[in-house]
């Protein structure tokens, strides 16, 4: 079995909030096409019954924009995504 952590993720000032956020998105896709070719290529030669564990973690950021309120009025869910 296998875990990958993926924490990073760019988050400065800039004048480009799209950009940062499509680098973000392209990263993590990198990165599970990575794992994905790496199960296919390692682990599944192995010929064993191996799991590939992801953990991705975020902050606030991808759910909130500036100047955005919770749609619920009280606190962000599953429902709230940056619009930015």
């Amino acid at each position: 079995e296998c875990c990958v952590y993926h924490i990073a993720s760019i988050f400065t000032p800039t004048e480009d909030h799209c950009q940062m956020a499509l680098d973000n998105v392209k990263g993590t896709e990198d990165l599970m096409n990575a794992v994905v070719q790496m199960k296919n290529n390692v682990i599944d030669n192995d010929n064993n019954d191996n799991n590939i564990r992801v953990v991705v973690t975020s902050s606030t950021a991808a759910v909130r924009g500036p100047n955005q309120t919770p749609q619920n009025g009280k606190y962000y869910t599953h429902e709230d995504w940056n619009t930015a």
